[in-house]
Protein backbone atom coordinates (compact mmCIF):
# COMPACT_ATOMS: atom_id res chain seq x y z
CA UNK A 1 0.00 0.00 0.00
CA UNK A 2 1.57 3.29 -1.10
CA UNK A 3 1.83 6.40 1.06
CA UNK A 4 -0.36 9.32 0.10
CA UNK A 5 1.64 12.53 -0.30
CA UNK A 6 -0.27 15.76 0.15
CA UNK A 7 0.87 18.61 -2.00
CA UNK A 8 -0.21 22.22 -1.60
CA UNK A 9 -1.29 24.14 -4.69
CA UNK A 10 1.29 26.69 -5.81
CA UNK A 11 -1.29 29.44 -5.52
CA UNK A 12 -1.68 28.69 -1.82
CA UNK A 13 2.08 28.80 -1.30
CA UNK A 14 2.40 32.07 -3.20
CA UNK A 15 -0.45 33.64 -1.25
CA UNK A 16 1.05 32.61 2.08
CA UNK A 17 4.47 33.98 1.10
CA UNK A 18 2.92 37.25 -0.05
CA UNK A 19 0.96 37.66 3.16
CA UNK A 20 4.13 37.17 5.20
CA UNK A 21 6.35 39.53 3.22
CA UNK A 22 3.86 42.24 2.27
CA UNK A 23 4.08 44.22 5.56
CA UNK A 24 7.88 44.27 5.39
CA UNK A 25 7.81 45.29 1.73
CA UNK A 26 5.35 48.09 2.47
CA UNK A 27 7.59 49.33 5.27
CA UNK A 28 10.63 49.42 2.98
CA UNK A 29 8.65 51.30 0.32
CA UNK A 30 7.45 53.86 2.86
CA UNK A 31 10.98 54.38 4.19
CA UNK A 32 12.35 54.79 0.67
CA UNK A 33 9.69 57.33 -0.33
CA UNK A 34 10.11 59.25 2.94
CA UNK A 35 13.91 59.35 2.70
CA UNK A 36 13.93 60.26 -1.00
CA UNK A 37 11.14 62.83 -1.23
CA UNK A 38 10.20 64.02 2.27
CA UNK A 39 12.75 63.79 5.09
CA UNK A 40 16.24 62.44 5.56
CA UNK A 41 18.45 62.04 8.65
CA UNK A 42 21.99 63.38 8.60
CA UNK A 43 24.98 63.40 10.93
CA UNK A 44 26.71 66.79 11.03
CA UNK A 45 30.36 66.28 11.99
CA UNK A 46 33.28 68.68 11.83
CA UNK A 47 34.33 72.20 12.79
CA UNK A 48 32.72 74.27 10.01
CA UNK A 49 29.35 74.72 11.77
CA UNK A 50 30.63 75.25 15.32
CA UNK A 51 29.07 76.51 17.58
CA UNK A 52 25.68 75.86 15.97
CA UNK A 53 26.50 72.17 15.76
CA UNK A 54 28.93 70.16 17.83
CA UNK A 55 32.35 69.26 16.50
CA UNK A 56 31.83 65.67 17.65
CA UNK A 57 28.60 65.24 15.70
CA UNK A 58 24.90 66.18 15.85
CA UNK A 59 22.08 64.09 14.40
CA UNK A 60 19.60 66.24 12.47
CA UNK A 61 16.56 65.87 10.24
CA UNK A 62 16.34 67.64 6.89
CA UNK A 63 13.26 68.10 4.74
CA UNK A 64 13.56 67.74 0.96
CA UNK A 65 10.53 69.79 -0.11
CA UNK A 66 12.10 73.27 0.08
CA UNK A 67 14.86 72.55 -2.47
CA UNK A 68 12.34 71.00 -4.86
CA UNK A 69 10.04 74.01 -4.56
CA UNK A 70 12.88 76.50 -4.74
CA UNK A 71 11.99 78.00 -1.37
CA UNK A 72 15.38 77.73 0.32
CA UNK A 73 15.85 81.06 2.06
CA UNK A 74 18.52 83.21 3.59
CA UNK A 75 19.53 81.94 7.03
CA UNK A 76 18.51 78.33 6.37
CA UNK A 77 20.94 75.54 7.24
CA UNK A 78 21.14 73.18 4.30
CA UNK A 79 22.67 69.87 3.26
CA UNK A 80 24.50 70.40 -0.03
CA UNK A 81 26.22 68.01 -2.40
CA UNK A 82 29.74 69.36 -2.60
CA UNK A 83 30.61 70.95 -5.97
CA UNK A 84 34.17 69.71 -5.44
CA UNK A 85 33.27 66.13 -4.55
CA UNK A 86 29.80 64.91 -5.59
CA UNK A 87 30.10 61.92 -3.25
CA UNK A 88 30.30 64.23 -0.25
CA UNK A 89 27.40 66.08 1.39
CA UNK A 90 28.29 69.19 3.38
CA UNK A 91 26.31 71.27 5.87
CA UNK A 92 26.36 75.07 5.57
CA UNK A 93 24.18 78.14 6.12
CA UNK A 94 22.63 80.12 3.26
CA UNK A 95 23.81 83.72 3.60
CA UNK A 96 22.60 85.03 0.23
CA UNK A 97 20.17 84.00 -2.50
CA UNK A 98 19.98 84.84 -6.21
CA UNK A 99 20.34 88.52 -7.02
CA UNK A 100 21.99 89.44 -3.71
CA UNK A 101 25.51 90.84 -3.49
CA UNK A 102 28.20 89.22 -1.35
CA UNK A 103 31.82 89.95 -0.63
CA UNK A 104 31.35 93.69 -0.25
CA UNK A 105 29.18 93.88 -3.35
CA UNK A 106 31.81 92.47 -5.67
CA UNK A 107 29.90 89.26 -6.41
CA UNK A 108 26.21 88.85 -7.23
CA UNK A 109 24.65 85.43 -6.68
CA UNK A 110 23.49 84.09 -10.08
CA UNK A 111 19.93 83.02 -10.79
CA UNK A 112 19.07 79.59 -9.41
CA UNK A 113 21.99 79.62 -6.97
CA UNK A 114 22.67 80.26 -3.28
CA UNK A 115 25.74 81.42 -1.40
CA UNK A 116 26.63 79.11 1.49
CA UNK A 117 29.08 79.72 4.34
CA UNK A 118 29.90 77.79 7.50
CA UNK A 119 29.07 79.45 10.81
CA UNK A 120 32.70 78.93 11.85
CA UNK A 121 34.08 81.08 9.03
CA UNK A 122 37.65 80.62 10.18
CA UNK A 123 37.53 76.89 9.57
CA UNK A 124 35.11 76.26 6.72
CA UNK A 125 35.42 75.52 3.02
CA UNK A 126 32.38 77.03 1.32
CA UNK A 127 31.22 79.45 -1.38
CA UNK A 128 34.17 81.69 -0.65
CA UNK A 129 36.30 78.96 -2.19
CA UNK A 130 34.10 77.35 -4.88
CA UNK A 131 31.54 80.07 -5.59
CA UNK A 132 27.75 80.06 -5.61
CA UNK A 133 26.03 76.68 -5.49
CA UNK A 134 23.10 75.70 -7.76
CA UNK A 135 19.90 75.03 -5.84
CA UNK A 136 19.85 71.65 -7.59
CA UNK A 137 22.78 70.57 -5.39
CA UNK A 138 20.84 71.33 -2.20
CA UNK A 139 19.79 67.99 -0.73
CA UNK A 140 17.62 69.26 2.11
CA UNK A 141 16.93 71.98 4.67
CA UNK A 142 17.70 71.19 8.29
CA UNK A 143 14.62 71.72 10.46
CA UNK A 144 15.15 69.59 13.57
CA UNK A 145 18.03 68.49 15.79
CA UNK A 146 17.54 64.98 17.14
CA UNK A 147 20.72 64.39 19.14
CA UNK A 148 22.41 65.15 21.45
CA UNK A 149 19.34 65.12 23.64
CA UNK A 150 20.17 68.40 25.38
CA UNK A 151 19.91 70.11 21.99
CA UNK A 152 16.73 68.32 20.87
CA UNK A 153 14.42 70.75 19.11
CA UNK A 154 13.83 72.89 16.01
CA UNK A 155 16.73 73.54 13.69
CA UNK A 156 17.28 75.43 10.45
CA UNK A 157 17.07 79.21 10.63
CA UNK A 158 15.97 78.80 14.27
CA UNK A 159 19.54 77.75 14.99
CA UNK A 160 20.91 81.24 14.65
CA UNK A 161 24.26 82.66 15.60
CA UNK A 162 25.01 85.52 17.91
CA UNK A 163 25.74 88.94 16.50
CA UNK A 164 28.59 91.22 17.44
CA UNK A 165 31.36 90.73 14.87
CA UNK A 166 31.90 90.88 11.16
CA UNK A 167 31.31 87.15 10.70
CA UNK A 168 28.23 87.07 12.95
CA UNK A 169 29.93 85.71 16.08
CA UNK A 170 31.41 87.89 18.81
CA UNK A 171 34.78 86.85 20.18
CA UNK A 172 33.42 86.15 23.69
CA UNK A 173 30.73 83.93 22.19
CA UNK A 174 33.33 82.07 20.16
CA UNK A 175 35.61 81.59 23.14
CA UNK A 176 32.74 80.31 25.26
CA UNK A 177 31.76 77.87 22.50
CA UNK A 178 35.36 76.68 22.17
CA UNK A 179 35.77 76.07 25.87
CA UNK A 180 32.41 74.29 26.10
CA UNK A 181 33.32 72.06 23.19
CA UNK A 182 36.74 71.33 24.66
CA UNK A 183 35.07 70.11 27.83
CA UNK A 184 32.80 67.91 25.77
CA UNK A 185 35.70 66.48 23.77
CA UNK A 186 37.52 65.66 27.00
CA UNK A 187 34.53 63.54 28.05
CA UNK A 188 34.71 61.28 25.01
CA UNK A 189 34.16 57.60 25.84
CA UNK A 190 37.22 55.54 26.60
CA UNK A 191 36.82 53.41 23.45
CA UNK A 192 37.28 56.44 21.16
CA UNK A 193 40.44 56.15 19.08
CA UNK A 194 43.37 58.25 20.24
CA UNK A 195 43.95 59.68 16.77
CA UNK A 196 40.37 60.91 16.41
CA UNK A 197 40.49 62.43 19.86
CA UNK A 198 43.71 64.30 19.12
CA UNK A 199 42.40 65.61 15.78
CA UNK A 200 39.34 67.03 17.49
CA UNK A 201 41.41 68.67 20.21
CA UNK A 202 43.90 70.17 17.75
CA UNK A 203 41.11 71.55 15.59
CA UNK A 204 39.65 73.30 18.61
CA UNK A 205 43.05 74.70 19.55
CA UNK A 206 43.47 76.10 16.03
CA UNK A 207 40.09 77.78 16.30
CA UNK A 208 41.03 79.26 19.68
CA UNK A 209 44.27 80.66 18.22
CA UNK A 210 42.29 82.26 15.40
CA UNK A 211 39.95 83.89 17.91
CA UNK A 212 42.87 85.27 19.93
CA UNK A 213 44.41 86.80 16.80
CA UNK A 214 41.12 88.54 16.01
CA UNK A 215 40.96 90.05 19.51
CA UNK A 216 44.57 91.26 19.42
CA UNK A 217 43.96 92.84 16.03
CA UNK A 218 40.93 94.74 17.40
CA UNK A 219 38.52 93.03 15.07
CA UNK A 220 40.84 92.87 12.04
CA UNK A 221 41.57 89.28 11.11
CA UNK A 222 45.27 88.67 10.63
CA UNK A 223 46.38 85.94 8.25
CA UNK A 224 47.46 82.73 9.94
CA UNK A 225 49.61 80.01 8.57
CA UNK A 226 47.54 77.43 6.75
CA UNK A 227 46.53 74.68 9.25
CA UNK A 228 48.24 71.41 8.62
CA UNK A 229 46.21 68.33 7.73
CA UNK A 230 46.29 65.35 10.08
Amino acid sequence: MGLAIRTLPWKTIAKEALNRTLPFTNLLCCLHITNTYLFTPALVVGPSMVPTFSLTGDLVLAERLSPRRGTVGKGDIVLVRSPENPRKVITKRVVAVEGEAVGGGGVVVPKGCVWIVGDNVGNSRDSRHFGAVPVGLVVGRVFWRVAPWEGFGPGGSALGVASGSKDGLSCPDKKAAVHAEMERVNKLPAHSSYATHRIRVLNKLLQLLSIQVIEKGEGRRKPLRRPFKL
